[in-house]
């Protein structure tokens, strides 16, 4: 679009596109001529109301500089922003030119597409939805004061414990007594946590028996009434519990939090708005009626089929979505052993609440595709021209990165070379031949903790081996034999950074994880070495091309455009964005000619 008298000189860097064509009324717009032309290449003209056309939505480096500049960038640093988007207009042209709808490329790329309308056009329709709703301050009171408790927050503490198990599980009131004892001891003036690290048998022994920073709705009602009652540093009456008793304390108390609804009107409004746009949804879609050929499952075959035996069962077909057992399996985040007939009700039934807005998502999607009503046919428009744009640029950048892929392979020389440069990314894993000790927790495992401790140093003195030590306190070795150390992710922090400095035939820390207390002997350990470039020549090749991507892309680029003949004609455009009868420079930076 030409600028002439459209806009005043002094507005012109403030605006890109901001203006039409100016024409009689009833008269048809003229096509560009090549002195209009912003760019050409192959004989075909680009013109400066296609460049503009994409200038708002551009995100090139120079369009994004002019755009950051204060009055959105002189006309020197407009130049190059037109000059990048008619490069991405015509490189969409020369890439696409004669490409057929039969090319591999193209046919896979509209199969993702398909995907990608029915996503917009559900969307869109929601979003349609919600904008003709409406929310009125009724019912936003309403829900506050129906909601009221759940909206505010419980009061939070940090709570401690310290746990004993029964000795003599026939005589519970001898662990009560010992707790009395150590509540008798915290509140003479002993710390909690020196006596949780001593006395407790729980694994928040290690942790000075800290439990965690906790909601008091979390917890179980007994333990919460107990807990409500304590000030901040009061230690609990001893509490029976399964195997055992507990006392615990509360630190860092945090009263709860009174909801208000002027601080939360605004998200009450979202989520009825929500609930109402899917309620609207939900009563259009089940209007619509089932296809005669689709596949559509009752709970219990449902539940059946999810428990078969063939992974291709086919257990949903409706709107152009069909789902195999394995697949709806992988949607529903089941895993693989468990069985939807074992599974707890509430789970049962979140899958059949899964089932069902996927049936209700495509009868709507149906519905919308298959409807001749002005608004309908109007919203399937308004997403036809976005989509069409991001067919055509993805499918632009799937072809020059097959470029870009053959490039790299015809230069096997350079990659060779980043090889060389970087070799210290392609070696050996760190590999460990280890021994596990596993000592389960007897009555006293502070006790076991010590005297593992003291075998450790023994063993470390050559004084005794791992078989002799588990002859003398018990327990299991587990010899996995050789274990990459990223592999090892069942171990606690303090152990993998041990191995990372273990030499061969050291021992570890124990530590204790799951009621049982761990120690490590490393019998052997294989440090990285280089793999040779035959061996990682595929993983070379990928780091490679992501290492260099920008480059090699704007290579692909110009080899196109170089070939096409590409041409940005400059004085074309300081000519069409410059308004007639205004001087270079009431328009350029001081200092340009």
């Amino acid at each position: 679009m030409r600028v002439e008298a459209c806009i005043p000189a002094a507005l012109l860097l403030l605006t890109l596109g901001a203006c039409e064509p100016q024409q009689k009324p009833g008269s048809a717009a003229s096509p560009p001529t090549a002195a209009d032309a912003v760019a050409s290449y192959r004989e075909r003209d680009i013109s400066l109301a296609a460049v503009e056309a994409e200038i708002a939505a551009a995100n090139t480096p120079a369009c994004t500089q002019a755009k950051g500049e204060p009055g959105r960038g002189s006309l020197e640093t407009l130049l190059p922003c037109y000059r990048e988007v008619a490069e991405a207009l015509a490189i969409e042209g020369i890439v696409l030119a004669g490409l057929s709808d039969s090319n591999p490329a193209a046919a896979e790329l509209d199969d993702d597409m398909t995907g990608q309308r029915d996503a917009s056009l559900l969307n869109a329709y929601s979003q349609q939805l919600a904008d003709q709703l409406e929310v009125s301050e009724a019912e936003i009171t309403r829900y506050f004061d129906d909601h009221r408790e759940q909206l505010g927050t419980p009061r939070q503490f940090t709570l401690f414990n310290i746990f004993r198990r029964h000795q003599d599980p026939a005589s519970p009131e001898e662990t009560v007594a010992f707790l009395n004892q150590l509540k008798s001891r915290i509140e003479a003036g002993e710390t909690f946590t020196a006596i949780a690290r001593r006395h407790s048998d729980s694994e928040t022994r290690l942790r000075d028996g800290l439990v965690g920073h906790l909601s008091e709705d979390k917890l179980p009602e007994r333990l919460r009434r107990i807990a409500a009652g304590l000030k901040a540093g009061q230690v609990s009456e001893p509490l029976p519990v399964s195997g055992g008793a507990v006392i615990i304390k509360v630190e860092n108390i945090a009263p709860p939090v009174i909801p208000d609804l002027e601080n939360l009107r605004t998200g009450i409004r979202a989520l009825l708005l929500q609930q109402k746009t899917d309620e609207a949804v939900d009563l259009r879609a089940s209007a619509q009626p089932v296809p005669a050929d689709a596949v559509l499952l009752e709970d219990d075959e449902l539940v059946a089929a999810l428990d078969g035996d063939d992974p291709e069962q086919v257990v949903f077909d409706l709107g152009g979505q069909r789902l195999s057992r394995a697949e709806f399996r992988r949607i529903a985040n089941m895993g693989p052993a468990q069985t939807a007939a074992e599974l707890p009700t509430a789970r049962r039934d979140e899958l059949r609440q899964i089932y069902y807005q996927l049936k209700q998502r495509r009868l709507l999607l149906i519905s919308l595709l298959e409807s001749d009503h002005p608004a309908d046919r109007e919203l399937r428009e308004q997403i036809e021209e976005p989509l069409q744009k991001m067919r055509l640029a993805r499918l632009t950048d799937q072809l020059l990165q097959q470029d870009m892929w053959q490039a790299v392979d015809r230069d096997p020389a350079s990659l060779e070379r980043y090889y060389r440069d970087n070799v210290h990314h392609y070696q050996s894993p760190l590999k460990f031949k280890l021994h596990r000790w596993q000592l389960p927790f007897d009555h006293d495992p502070s006790a076991q903790l010590a005297a593992m401790e003291t075998l450790r140093a023994a063993m470390t003195r050559g004084e005794h081996d791992l078989g002799s030590a588990v002859q003398k306190l018990g327990g299991t070795v587990e010899n996995p034999g050789w274990q990459d150390f990223a592999d090892l992710t069942d171990l606690p922090a303090k152990a993998r950074s041990y191995l990372l400095q273990a030499p061969a035939g050291g021992y570890s820390i124990p530590y204790q994880q799951n009621d049982t207390l761990h120690m490590i002997w490393v019998e052997a350990r294989q440090s990285p070495s280089a793999l040779p470039y035959q061996q990682v020549t595929e993983q070379v090749r990928e780091d490679y091309f992501s290492r260099f991507e920008r480059r090699l892309y704007q290579d692909a680029v110009n080899r196109r455009l170089a070939a096409a003949d590409f041409t940005f004609h400059t004085d074309n455009v300081r000519r069409l964005l410059l308004p007639p009868g205004v001087e270079k420079e009431a328009v350029l930076p001081a200092g340009h000619p």
